[in-house]
């Protein structure tokens, strides 16, 4: 929050877009989302003007809340990991995420999904109206060489496929 409202952090924003041409601001959970000030939404609008988009972390649980969400009409909400954990224990909770992803796209805001650990929860995710999936199952996470030889990797059997 403090970041947020330091004076220089629009300028420094623009000049941090200019190094690397795309920037995505992840809103941590907090309280003071539900009612912003005026303030923090016109420097959250000038960050999506400059280009920056805006991922609302947590979605679901604590204080990320539908209020905020109305209210900080985020790019994107990431469904927190707690979620996901459950699916194949609580058989509601498939249609608990469905339900969460579709509050989040009436209010226009795209669907990444945290936490994908299992096979079931890779399933799951078939049937679920989302548009970025992370996890463990997907990948582990890795240094920068290591993603650099990955991705080599990949152009190279794409480029095979030609």
């Amino acid at each position: 929050r403090a970041r947020l409202e330091d004076e220089n952090f629009l300028e420094q924003t623009r000049q941090a877009l200019e190094r690397h041409h795309q920037l995505t601001f992840e809103l941590l959970e907090t309280s003071f989302y539900d009612t912003p000030s005026d303030e923090l939404l016109f420097k959250l609008d000038t960050q999506r003007e400059i280009g920056i988009t805006l991922e609302m972390d947590d979605f679901g649980t604590g204080h990320a809340s539908v209020k905020a969400l109305q209210a900080l009409k985020p790019d994107a909400v990431k469904i927190d990991r707690s979620l996901v954990s459950p699916l194949g224990k609580n058989l509601n909770q498939l249609d608990i995420l469905k339900n969460l992803a579709g509050i989040a796209r009436l209010e226009g805001a795209r669907v990444i999904v945290e936490g994908l650990e299992t096979g079931k929860h890779m399933a799951a995710m078939r049937s679920l109206d989302c548009d970025a999936l992370q996890g463990y199952v997907l990948q582990r996470p890795m240094g920068e060489f290591e993603f650099t030889a990955l991705i080599n990797e990949r152009t190279k059997e794409l480029q095979t496929l030609e």
